[in-house]
């Protein structure tokens, strides 16, 4: 009797809790995401270069960052299973990426933004550089 009780309480519970814990991990990834992009922008500042950006790979569901003129890749970051980088806007000609100038904003003032989604919920969240630098996060597509 117990088990049948047990068993009827999980089959209740479990679909809530796949959920919540796809939406935990769609604001995890959204959060860890900007706060890269902050890192990378705030390098860019630091060493006075132009040569820091991030590339955004939507098919491996991943991003990484590159510095210095040789682009040298020094961090990928892959996001969490439940979690799919669906677009992002900063394929333009001649630039495959993010990239930010000595002075933190994006090169060329191109803000754009990444547009993560839950698998579990099918829920977004928007990570949105302007054309100034300022990142932040929002439910709402810009």
């Amino acid at each position: 009797m117990v088990t049948v009780i047990i068993g009827v309480v999980t089959a209740v519970v479990w679909p809530d809790f796949s959920k919540l814990y796809g939406s935990y991990q769609l604001n995890w990834a959204a959060r860890e995401m900007a706060k890269d992009i902050r890192l990378q922008q705030e390098n860019a500042m630091r060493y006075e270069s132009p040569f820091y950006r991030v590339l955004f790979d939507v098919g491996d569901n991943s991003y990484s960052f590159v510095s210095d003129h040789k682009t040298m890749r020094y961090k990928r970051v892959k996001l969490p299973p439940g979690v799919k980088l669906a677009y992002h806007n900063f394929n333009r000609p001649g630039f495959n990426g993010l990239y930010f100038a000595a002075n933190g904003n994006p090169i060329y003032r191109f803000g754009g933004h990444i547009t993560l989604e839950s698998k579990a919920t099918g829920a977004r969240r928007y990570i949105i550089i302007n054309s100034i630098g300022r990142i932040r996060i929002d439910d709402v597509a810009p």
